[in-house]
């Protein structure tokens, strides 16, 4: 299919529709439901139902699926025939604009094909789910295997005879995303869905922060501070977790903004959540807690018990409807519905077990943990500091010096204006965070896991800012107190050494292989650096200055200029080749 046809159908699948939705009700945040529901539904969708029936993907199966979310999304809006303003406010009118410019960034940031550790993880088995043909190589760049399509998702995605991807570490959810916009338009659809989040991203917080603080400048700058963030635009590669984000981020506008919230489509959501990212099981407490409380914009009505009863059971209901295909692809692939491929012995991504002990408790598990699971602080090689500390480290760099701090004035500013939204941000926010600084095992792209918090972070930092538009003594001692103090500490752990974590060693067996390796630009990392080096002083140093350097502002010379080299080959109608990551990594 060419780009032009591919770009046809999906106007007439998602714009139009999504317009249509609009235009019937007045109402911008009715039409970007139904734009949402559709780019996140209809990808889970079209994989259950092509796999059941034994088929790849194609565009009868994609366009019947999104005339069905269609459907029911129309009738859910003509049960309420309430209309708002007959034309588009000046103000969203710019927001639209805007959305469109970040897309257009995000779309030249793109570094391309075949860079990143996910980018086989995931652009392999969206390629196959539509049937198409793919050559992976070695790191050399030989040919290994030539995957010709079989036309079924189930012999594509599992061949015993050649390669079968299922046992080389595969996880499949993020890939069936990226299936549809390859089935539309190619390779250059991985660039296009890539740059979709950004937009999404952007117009999403922005109609967040502007139904909690009622102010159109401050949200069209929190919208602008989450999707240019420069962590985010580094993350110019393909990666679960900034999809995870954008899914994160719609779940959120649903909560804020809808007077009756939708139980069903939320828990979809969170089903849809799951198959991207397991540690989504952190963010359900969260849930229920709005769902029992609400917040002070969406006071609950009518609080009873079979109200209540009646919201969970849909939460429950959509949640398990949309993990369930994940569930049963991992019983037919791993032999279990819970079972994880680094889990299993027969699997090229098996992790050692280890021993790590909690409240004198001994227990083994297949995975790295650091301090208080085990009884010294440690760090994973090729890392300055431990996860815990690194963490906060990356927020810093990210939002810089003079924002982060912000996030302690929003709590106050919502701990006044509507502690029950503030709890559960917090709620949301921190066991997920406490859940990662424990973890060791940790490299470059892993430490896009944090992303997974930033539109709470966001709303809290937007909180802040409304907070300090009417400064006064006692708010600028607070302010530099804060920052005196963030220095002082960026200082101490500039000048502190944590030992390194040999298990790093067992879990990957090639690291070390080559002693050490100069890189031209320490920044830019990759599994070479991970997977077959030993560590060298001068890259933990580089690591240290990197991340304590005081930068009072979101730090932006590591983004990347576009390469329109990559575009011009993603245009192109030659099949997809590969690196086979799995055996270098393992």
């Amino acid at each position: 299919m060419n780009i032009l046809s591919g770009a046809i159908l999906f106007i007439f699948s998602y714009i139009l529709t999504s317009l249509y939705i609009y235009l019937i009700t007045r109402d911008i945040k009715k039409g970007l439901i139904c734009f949402s529901s559709l780019f996140f539904l209809t990808p889970i969708i079209s994989f259950a139902i092509a796999w059941i029936t034994n088929k790849t993907l194609d565009l009868f199966l994609f366009t019947s699926i999104v005339l069905f979310i269609f459907s029911t999304q129309l009738f859910m809006v003509l049960l309420n025939k309430s209309k708002k303003d007959n034309n588009l406010k000046i103000s969203v009118k710019y927001v639209l604009i805007i959305a469109f410019l970040v897309f257009v960034i995000f779309f030249f940031n793109f570094k391309g094909l075949g860079y990143g550790y996910w980018d086989t993880y995931i652009i392999l088995p969206s390629a196959l789910m539509v049937g198409d043909q793919i050559e992976l190589t070695d790191i050399n760049g030989g040919t290994l295997y030539d995957i010709g399509s079989t036309g079924s998702i189930k012999t594509n995605l599992i061949d015993k005879e050649t390669y079968g991807i299922s046992t080389k570490d595969q996880r499949i959810g993020s890939a069936i995303f990226y299936s549809i916009p390859y089935l539309l338009f190619g390779k250059i659809g991985f660039r296009i869905f890539y740059s979709l989040l950004g937009g999404l991203l952007f117009i999403l917080t922005y109609f967040i922060t502007e139904k909690v603080l009622e102010n159109k400048n401050i949200s069209i700058i929190s919208g602008l501070i989450l999707a240019l963030n420069p962590y985010i635009l580094n993350v110019n590669r393909l990666n679960p977790n900034l999809l995870a984000l954008t899914l994160i981020t719609f779940m959120m506008f649903l909560l804020v903004e809808k007077d009756k919230n939708d139980w069903i489509l939320l828990g979809m959501l969170l089903g849809v959540l799951g198959g991207i990212r397991n540690v989504s099981l952190l963010f359900i407490p969260s849930f229920i807690f709005f769902m029992v409380f609400g917040s002070k914009l969406l006071e609950i009505k009518n609080k009873n018990n079979k109200i209540l009863l009646k919201n969970f059971s849909l939460f429950v209901f959509g949640a398990l409807l949309f993990i369930i295909p994940i569930l049963l692809w991992n019983n037919y692939v791993f032999g279990g519905i819970l079972e994880h491929p680094t889990q299993s012995e027969y699997l090229q991504g098996y992790r050692p077990t280890f021993e790590h002990s909690l409240l004198g408790v001994t227990f083994k598990f297949n995975g790295l943990f650091n301090y208080p699971l085990i009884d010294k602080v440690i760090r994973t090689p090729h890392n300055a500091y431990p996860t815990f500390l690194t963490l906060p480290l990356l927020l810093l760099k990210s939002f810089g010096l003079l924002f982060l701090p912000l996030i302690l004035f929003g709590i106050k500013k919502l701990y006044s204006k509507d502690k029950k939204l503030l709890f559960f941000l917090l709620i949301f926010t921190i066991p997920y965070f406490l859940f990662l600084s424990v973890q060791e095992n940790w490299e470059d792209v892993k430490s896009t896991f944090i992303l997974l918090i930033y539109t709470p972070l966001i709303i809290l930092m937007t909180a802040g800012i409304y907070e300090l538009k009417k400064l006064d003594k006692k708010k600028i001692i607070t302010f530099s107190v804060i920052l005196i103090f963030s220095l002082i500490f960026l200082q101490i752990i500039s000048n502190i050494n944590f030992e390194k974590d040999d298990r790093w060693y067992e879990r990957f067996p090639k690291a070390g292989s080559i002693e050490e390796f100069n890189y031209e630009d320490p920044l830019m990392r990759d599994e070479w650096q991970y997977f077959h080096t030993d560590e060298s002083i001068q890259e933990i140093e580089t690591q240290k200055n990197i991340l304590t350097y005081p930068n009072f502002l979101p730090q932006y010379n590591i983004l990347s200029l576009p390469n329109l080299n990559n575009i011009y080959n993603e245009l192109n109608n030659e099949k997809l080749v590969l690196n086979e990551v799995w055996d270098h990594i393992y």
